[in-house]
């Protein structure tokens, strides 16, 4: 197997666990970093996971090392994120209000890839093969 993708995940709350185990059912993914806005919530995540770096999500969103980022943030915030991931910036976006937006997509951004999928909300969705074939599809895509 090639080289691991290093992931940052943002968002440390009650579904992350479930994210934590689920990078770990896959060689290729390699959690270094998660972040949250409770920064107590995020090192207990970190300890609890054997990860030591507990960024600040703007320092984990413009941290080179971090190859993928995993939006675990509330459904109220995954727009802000998604932006800062995709432009490195966190502007106020009234614009986006009621805007549709798509449940997978990639994109090419510098001289990597973005992969973004709001799929897998809870652990179970994992069970769906097609679920799986789109993240596993996703990260190869993003990791190459």
């Amino acid at each position: 197997m090639g080289d691991r993708v290093s992931i940052g995940i943002i968002g440390c709350g009650n579904i992350s666990p479930a994210y934590f185990r689920g990078c770990q059912a896959f060689d290729i993914l390699d959690v270094v970093a998660c972040a949250d806005l409770d920064m107590d919530r995020a090192r207990a995540r970190a300890e609890e996971s054997g990860i030591t770096p507990v960024p600040p999500v703007g320092e984990l969103l413009a941290d080179p090392a971090i190859q993928m980022v995993v939006n675990l943030t509330t459904p109220q915030a995954h727009a802000e994120v998604n932006l800062a991931a995709t432009t490195f910036h966190s502007p106020a976006a009234p614009w986006i209000n009621g805007c549709v937006m798509p449940v997978v997509w990639k994109r090419m951004w510098g001289q990597g890839r973005v992969f973004y999928s709001s799929l897998g909300h809870v652990a179970s969705d994992f069970d769906v093969l097609e679920v799986r074939e789109i993240q596993t599809r996703g990260m190869l895509l993003a990791s190459s």
